[in-house]
């Protein structure tokens, strides 16, 4: 296969590998009764097992106290307790339940959007 090529498919394999997994979003678990106070930090009740490996999820960051995308890596055996990989820092953290939520919607889009125009250069790259 010609080189420029094989970059274009290297390339589009790792945006795709970035890309949710079927099926990937809220685990299969309980609710969540309250996900953080007024000041939008942590600090709800959260049921145990709520999400599972693989999840698309915001994380609480402490350092800085905002929200960020982040991917479920493992899951405590009482489900309390999560190892998260923040998107686009390659840094996990260990965090507690509260500190995990669902993925917005605005995220999920910006998420989606960085994907698709991700492609549409590697696309229009191919092609010249």
């Amino acid at each position: 296969m010609h080189t420029k090529k094989k970059q274009a498919v290297k390339l589009i394999e790792a945006i795709l590998g970035s890309a949710p997994a079927a099926g990937a979003g809220a685990g299969g678990g309980d609710h969540v009764v309250d996900h953080g106070g007024a000041s939008g930090g942590p600090g709800g009740v959260v049921e145990a097992n709520l999400f599972k490996i693989g999840d698309l999820v915001e994380a609480f960051y402490a350092s800085d106290k905002k929200w960020y995308p982040a991917v479920v890596q493992a899951v405590s055996k009482d489900g309390l307790v999560y190892t998260i990989l923040y998107e686009g820092y390659n840094e996990t953290e260990v965090v507690k339940a509260d500190r995990v939520r669902v993925m917005s919607k605005e995220a999920l889009k910006r998420r989606a959007d960085i994907i698709e125009a991700g492609m549409g250069l590697c696309l229009l790259w191919l092609t010249d």
